[in-house]
């Protein structure tokens, strides 16, 4: 406190009493208290006591990654805690197609597109109808073409991704199935499945038999050159069968939906 008296100044520092109790949470404005008045070295776990900090408390911050995976058709339930502002991140891939069987050449059958959605809005306990397309049968006598994977995986009207296309054999020359078409799939990112390998016998490589297509998650069939065997079936969800050279072609892969969240 400054003071003048007779024309001299000089100050003077009074006394307070503060006591722990005068300092509250309603004595102190939010807006004094601020990051760059507290020095990193003044806050310590020390100081912290263990009764302060409880899960209630943390419960906010501390959050657990969710998912249900689908590999067949089912129903999906939101969970209790979720609100209409839980996003949910969907993947659908479609079924792969199955490889043909020729007695020249063969083609591998086309893998699945891939479609992501993230889906808010969904209410507490309700329910989406999730469908997985199934794989095409490869086939299964001299120059029979693969079959198409049997309709797309979806996630009710949300995500949808589209399936693979059969092999086609033709002679010496064999057309593998095309991939799934992004036309026809529904999502935020769509990714088109890959086409089954063709085969060219006699050319180039002399190829007898073709991979099936490799979807997202990869693993497409192994084309069979021996007619002691049958081909590979497509290994990951959504993959194309081999094609079978003078054997059955492999069938395509079942399509999948994985749905994700934070809760």
């Amino acid at each position: 406190i400054k003071q003048i008296i007779g024309g001299a100044q000089w100050y003077s520092t009074p006394s307070f009493d503060l006591t722990t109790a005068s300092l509250t949470a309603s004595n102190i404005a939010s807006d004094a208290i601020t990051t760059v008045k507290i020095l990193n070295a003044n806050v310590t776990t020390a100081k912290i006591a263990d009764a302060n900090v409880t899960l209630a408390k943390l419960a906010d911050a501390v959050k657990q990654h969710q998912h249900e995976i689908f590999t067949a058709s089912g129903t999906f339930t939101v969970p209790a805690s979720a609100t209409t502002s839980t996003i949910f991140k969907v993947t659908c891939v479609g079924p792969g197609g199955g490889g043909s069987m020729w007695t020249t050449a063969s083609g591998g059958g086309g893998a699945g597109a891939t479609a992501i959605k993230w889906v808010s809005g969904l209410s507490a306990s309700s329910t989406v109808t999730v469908t997985v397309g199934t794989g095409g049968a490869g086939g299964a006598s001299n120059t029979a073409s693969g079959n198409p994977g049997s309709g797309s995986t979806s996630f009710g009207a949300h995500c949808i991704a589209s399936a693979g296309f059969g092999g086609v054999g033709n002679g010496t020359w064999s057309r593998g199935g095309a991939g799934g078409q992004l036309g026809t799939c529904t999502g935020d990112f769509k990714l088109g499945g890959g086409a089954g390998q063709s085969t060219n016998l006699g050319g180039s490589g002399n190829l007898q038999a073709g991979n099936g297509g490799s979807s997202s998650f990869g693993g497409g069939g192994l084309g069979e050159t021996d007619t002691n065997g049958n081909a590979d079936a497509g290994i990951a969800p959504g993959a194309g069968g081999g094609g079978g050279y003078n054997s059955a072609g492999g069938a395509g892969a079942n399509g999948v939906c994985i749905v994700e969240w934070v809760s």
